[in-house]
């Protein structure tokens, strides 16, 4: 605890748990099993430092029974089959966007997907699929905006694909003072309520900078509270993702102390949060299974990043014509 540099084993004493082969870095592993029982190893150079390594105890591996990890397996084997058929349907899609590019009908009909209309959006803002930046991006691309095509795919996360075609445009004009005056006055009401909402937000956040109660200021103010889940996983409803994402930015609290933090998470809500302890995952008490599952998922997001990528090259260097006339 008082030497190593380890952030995950130094907090408990250099402790790993049980290590298996092929779970670790080839130098610890040898080094590891070829100790016997309560021997020190001398110094062990990898390539994330230098590791001294005391073996506590041998454990005779053992297969679980099948009736105590058949859940499991389904669970596993049913996640690897989506991923393959994701993985098989997004290239069958790519390919017709990119082979068909005056239309999506052939795309959406080949792997069975509906198309979607989108609200108008600007280039700096949208709502909907509009508001991730690389849809909006695509959508005034000049293959789309000037030449009618279809978009490349757009990865918007690792489960999800999209491509896009321009229906309709109208240049930027300046609206008369008629026309653009209720969304002014809602606008300075956002505004105004928005102001406000901030000064009470941060005095209330003072107030607990000062040693305020929490549990009091909440019955004071009439302030209800959540508590999110423990690990992201849980994070299921849209502004509890919201908050999350602010309170990872945190601070680790130390020494018993409370962090606390505000953010304005939508123009009518705002939120102070509470940090009372961050829990360090340890990777060396993760099981086999889950290493596994991690390093599947790590995989998978990695190769379709790099397909994507190459798609994106062959269409930047590729000189492809058309023949209409055989279509």
């Amino acid at each position: 605890k008082r030497y190593s540099e380890d952030t995950g084993s130094a907090r408990l004493g250099g402790k790993l748990g049980i290590v298996r082969p092929g779970t670790i870095v080839k130098p610890f592993e040898e080094a590891v099993f070829s100790l016997r029982e309560g021997d020190i190893s001398d110094p062990v150079r990898t390539e994330y430092g230098f590791h001294v390594i005391q073996l506590d105890k041998v454990t005779d591996s053992r297969v679980q029974p099948f009736d105590q990890v058949r859940e499991e397996i389904e669970k596993e084997v049913r996640r690897l089959r989506a991923e393959e058929q994701f993985n098989e349907l997004a290239e069958v899609f790519g390919n017709v966007v990119f082979e068909q590019p005056d239309s999506l009908d052939p795309a959406a009909e080949q792997v069975g997907l509906d198309l979607k209309r989108s609200g108008w959006f600007a280039l700096n803002d949208g709502k909907g699929i509009a508001s991730a930046n690389a849809v909006r991006d695509a959508a005034f691309n000049d293959e789309v905006l000037v030449d009618g095509l279809n978009s490349e795919l757009i990865e918007l996360d690792a489960d999800t694909l999209v491509a896009l075609r321009k229906l309709d445009y109208r240049e930027r004009r300046q609206l008369s003072l008629a026309e653009a005056k209720p969304e002014i006055e809602k606008l300075l009401r956002d505004q105004k309520a928005s102001v406000a909402m901030d000064i009470e937000g941060q005095a209330l956040l003072d107030q607990l900078g000062s040693g305020a109660d929490w549990d009091q200021l909440l019955r004071e103010k009439q302030l209800g509270s959540v508590k999110l889940p423990e690990n992201e996983e849980g994070l299921v409803e849209p502004l509890e993702q919201a908050i999350a994402a602010q309170v990872y930015e945190l601070a680790a609290p130390d020494g018993g102390a409370v962090s606390y933090g505000a953010e304005r998470i939508s123009p009518a809500r705002f939120a102070i949060f509470r940090l009372e302890q961050v829990v360090y995952g340890d990777p060396a008490t993760m099981s086999d299974e889950q290493r596994l599952a991690v390093e599947r998922l790590l995989l998978a997001r990695r190769g379709n990043e790099l397909i994507l990528g190459w798609r994106r090259g062959l269409r930047q260097r590729a000189n492809v014509q058309i023949n209409e006339e055989q279509l």
